[in-house]
């Protein structure tokens, strides 16, 4: 659950981050047929399963980072079963001059949601990814940017270890005492996704105000943060939700990273 509550933090930062004003093109990259493949993925299950989508994508700078989009297209099925037994360990992009020469990586943005779409997508499939690096001064952050010729993504998964059985109960010395289980119900899970769908709401109409130079909007930042923490802590004390919950989850999640994008 924790990379989770990690997965909110960083959806919402990217909410106020991307969204103040959309930033100013520092140079372009192309993506031929042959760069379309700068894509390796791992474990072997998921080789090869996603390209980069051919064409002109252009790289930005906006207040202390630089970063592009790219839309990746899934052109082979995965054994979604298997791959849920992997969590994402790294989602990069290694960015390149135009003799092929390595200059910096980048990170993905809201990577873990968009893992997970990318995973429980089908064959023709599109997901934008924002690429993004913030170390530097603007002067090197900008010189970055226009040096950026081509690119190549790295995808790394891990299998996670078998959890232990731990259901436990303890007694504390409040009036009510409450049995304490490492599972939550399938309705939990429901009730916790509502209260994420209208913080995610919540999050694009604060994002908006952003957009529009809505001073207020600074004031409500820490409300939001609060709310954040209170809905990390109902995750963290959360089991594992179904395959049609976490559909919803990454739905959500990518309601937010699109809305930031725009």
């Amino acid at each position: 659950m924790k990379k989770l509550i990690f997965t909110l933090a960083i959806a919402f930062a990217s909410m106020m981050t991307l969204t103040s004003c959309g930033g100013s093109s520092i140079g372009e990259f192309t993506v031929d047929a042959k760069g379309a493949t700068n894509v390796r993925c791992r474990p072997k299950l998921i080789d090869d399963f996603i390209e980069i989508k051919q064409g002109t994508y252009p790289v930005k700078y906006d207040e202390g980072k630089v970063y592009f989009s790219v839309d990746l297209v899934v052109v082979k099925e995965i054994d979604k079963a298997s791959m849920a037994k992997y969590q994402l360990d790294e989602f990069e992009a290694s960015v390149r001059d135009m003799d092929g020469n390595s200059i910096d990586q980048f990170d993905a943005a809201d990577a873990q949601a968009k893992y997970a779409e990318l995973i429980n997508a089908n064959v023709g499939d599109v997901v934008e990814v924002t690429f993004v690096s913030d170390e530097g001064t603007e002067e090197e952050l900008k010189t970055l940017g226009a040096a950026i010729k081509k690119i190549k993504i790295r995808v790394k998964a891990e299998e996670q270890e078998e959890p232990e059985s731990n259901s436990y109960s303890y007694s504390t010395s409040y009036d009510n005492e409450e049995s304490m289980s490492s599972t939550t119900s399938s309705a939990d899970w429901d009730k916790i996704l509502d209260d994420y769908e209208k913080y995610a709401d919540a999050c694009i109409r604060l994002s908006k105000k952003v957009q529009e130079g809505d001073m207020t909007a600074m004031s409500e930042y820490t409300t939001m943060l609060e709310k954040l923490s209170s809905l990390g802590e109902k995750l963290q004390n959360a089991g594992e939700m179904t395959s049609s919950q976490m559909a919803r989850y990454t739905k959500i999640t990518t309601k937010i990273s699109k809305a930031a994008l725009q």
